[in-house]
């Protein structure tokens, strides 16, 4: 069984769902926008959306995020630090690999105070 894969902060499509699991999905913090279809936004808690989405799917989904740096698309599946990490409680606000290594974690800090301004 192929894993779901989802990016924080954009539309993904699922077929058709029950009422219940509909409404399962809304409660875990995931919006709908008809048209459009659902979205794990930046301020959600993600383990909980997680949670909702493998139970209705009943499979594994995989969650990535925008490097709070650079932009780049990254995931916890590489991160060195992905067993000390909140990150899916703090809405992905993380930076990738690269940006680990080459930048300060004043440039983190400064990207995420931004984000949170916004």
């Amino acid at each position: 069984m192929e894993a779901f894969r989802i990016k924080v902060g954009s539309w993904f499509n699922l077929s058709k769902l029950e009422r219940s699991d509909f409404m399962e999905l809304m409660r875990s913090g995931i919006d709908y926008k008809s048209g459009s279809g659902f979205m794990i936004k930046e301020n959600a808690n993600i383990v909980e959306a997680k949670r909702a989405l493998e139970k209705v799917l009943a499979k594994e989904v995989y969650i990535s995020f925008n490097c709070a740096i650079c932009n780049r698309e990254t995931d916890c599946s590489s991160c060195e630090y992905k067993y000390y990490c909140p990150v899916e409680t703090t809405g992905g606000k993380c930076i990738c690999n690269y940006c680990i290594q080459r930048k300060s974690l004043s440039d983190y800090l400064a990207s995420v105070k931004i984000m949170i301004q916004s």
